[in-house]
């Protein structure tokens, strides 16, 4: 069984990722930003209704004592982006004998808690919406909020990226960073969308996720093959050749989403789903990394 996202061994995990995130940042990218935080915090923001699990210490008693209204205050500074996080549910993301979803997740929720501990507000949006409901969170006080909209996802439909990315997306724009992790296994459409978030202003990153059976089945004989999302099957005589054929247009396809990617400017990284999170976090943070 999977490790779940609200078991305490996992929330103990994100804290030791927090802590190698810092280390990362600190060792590999001091200099990198110009902070603009003044005395013990950031600038100010914007305030938004209190929810159950926000800081107290960001309550604003002056609004309350002038409104009677529970106002928390938000705060940004210059290395701390706002992170909209994209997460592929679709069927093609539950395969694999390192789950790739599972992979996906639990990386979603580590960035997610790396976001809230700086305080950058953290948008999570779930592609297909059938799969389930994302939301804003912000402040560390929220963790356990995105941890229950994750856990509640179950990945099945098929994904059009440039149909569904937009309307849940929607008006985001300006500064902020913007991350799609998916497996890209999708037949049309995930060119537009990288144009829609570009266009929306966002720094974008790429997180290729992927399961090494998909670039080295172990296969042979008649078989029958099915697509996990669509359902459609065909038979083929699996041979040599065509193992090493299908080993070099699923390179060929890779080298395409990353080319998608340079050519718009935007961050790619190629994940393995059974690597570590730990690796996969020094990756993403590290020098030349996405999230900073």
């Amino acid at each position: 069984m999977s490790q779940g996202l609200l078991d305490p061994a996992f929330l103990a995990r994100l804290e030791k990722l927090e802590i190698l995130a810092r280390k990362v940042v600190a060792g590999e990218m001091r200099g990198d930003h110009q902070s603009r935080r003044r005395g013990s915090g950031s600038l100010f923001r914007d305030h938004k209704n209190y929810s159950q699990g926000d800081d107290l210490r960001f309550l604003d008693w002056n609004v309350y004592s002038r409104l009677g209204e529970l106002l928390v205050k938000q705060f940004e500074a210059e290395e701390n982006l706002d992170l909209l996080l994209v997460l592929d549910a679709s069927g093609s993301m539950d395969y694999g004998q390192a789950n790739k979803f599972e992979f996906a997740r639990r990386l979603v929720a580590a960035l997610a808690f790396i976001a809230l501990n700086r305080f950058a507000k953290v948008d999570l949006v779930i592609l297909p919406r059938a799969a389930g409901t994302g939301g804003s969170f912000f402040g560390r006080g929220q963790l356990f909020p995105l941890l229950q909209r994750l856990q509640a996802v179950r990945p099945g439909a098929a994904v059009a990226l440039d149909e569904d990315l937009p309307p849940l997306v929607g008006r985001r724009h300006g500064r902020g960073l913007a991350l799609l992790v998916s497996d890209f296994f999708a037949e049309q459409g995930y060119r537009r969308a990288l144009d829609y978030l570009r266009h929306r202003g966002l720094t974008v990153g790429l997180v290729h996720v992927l399961d090494r059976a998909e670039f080295a089945p172990e296969l042979a004989g008649r078989l029958r093959l099915e697509d996990l999302e669509t359902g459609r099957s065909l038979k083929r005589e699996i041979s040599p050749q065509l193992l090493e054929a299908y080993r070099q247009e699923v390179e060929r396809w890779c080298r395409g989403v990353e080319r998608a990617a340079v050519e718009r400017e935007m961050a790619y990284a190629r994940l393995d789903s059974a690597q570590g999170l730990e690796q996969a976090i020094s990756l993403l943070l590290g020098k030349g990394g996405m999230l900073r």
